[in-house]
């Protein structure tokens, strides 16, 4: 009998389940095109610019930067040009997304407004976060939403001096998996008694 709740109980927890899906891009080539690559579930694009992938560490001495001690990060993207009217795109091809997150990074030259915006299948905005990246020296902050219902694409980048100049990485999702009816696990745990009942019986 405690075998047949325990399963009963084991079904309801995985109507709640979440994964969460890290894309880091470390295993890419510098200079190799994402544009429209699937990853895990997402694409990205910035307009009609090219996504590149950008080794942090040649991007920063070529700007005459020291990576700060600790910074960890070596791939990241960024578009061509750095520097565009278009903000980085996120689509998602997969349902159950219900929390995003993304870092995003300058190299200085100026102070970035970021923003990360979610929307829902219609294209109504349903979740946002801003924050404000200095400028002068090496920097990379994470912004991250949260919404209650399924987020089937993000908009992301900053405004400033220079619009969406910013690389990006870490691009976190988390999907929730659909839930059970909520007296299915108790029908099922009631079928299963029937079941050993009418056994004992035979």
């Amino acid at each position: 009998m405690m075998k047949t709740f325990l399963a009963a109980a084991a079904l309801a927890t995985l109507g709640s389940a979440v994964s969460a899906e890290t894309i880091n891009f470390d295993d890419l080539n510098d200079g190799q095109t994402i544009t429209g690559d699937d990853f895990s579930g997402v694409t990205f694009s910035a307009g009609g610019d090219d996504l590149l992938v950008a080794d942090l560490v040649s991007r920063a001495n070529l700007n005459g930067l020291t990576i700060p001690t600790g910074f960890s990060l070596s791939n990241a993207v960024e578009s061509d040009p750095f520097t565009n009217s278009n903000p980085f795109t996120g689509v998602f091809s997969i349902s159950g997304v219900r929390s995003v997150s993304v870092g995003m990074g300058d190299f200085g030259s100026d102070a970035d407004n970021l923003f990360l915006t979610a929307f829902d299948g219609d294209g109504n905005e349903i979740a946002s976060d801003a924050e404000t990246l200095g400028g002068g020296q090496f920097a990379f902050l994470t912004l991250s939403i949260a919404a209650s219902i399924d987020i089937a694409s993000v908009s992301f980048g900053s405004s400033g001096q220079f619009d969406n100049s910013v690389f990006f990485d870490d691009f976190t999702f988390n999907t929730t998996a659909v839930p059970l009816p909520a007296g299915l696990p108790l029908l099922l745990a009631g079928l299963a008694v029937f079941g050993i009942a009418g056994r004992k019986r035979g």
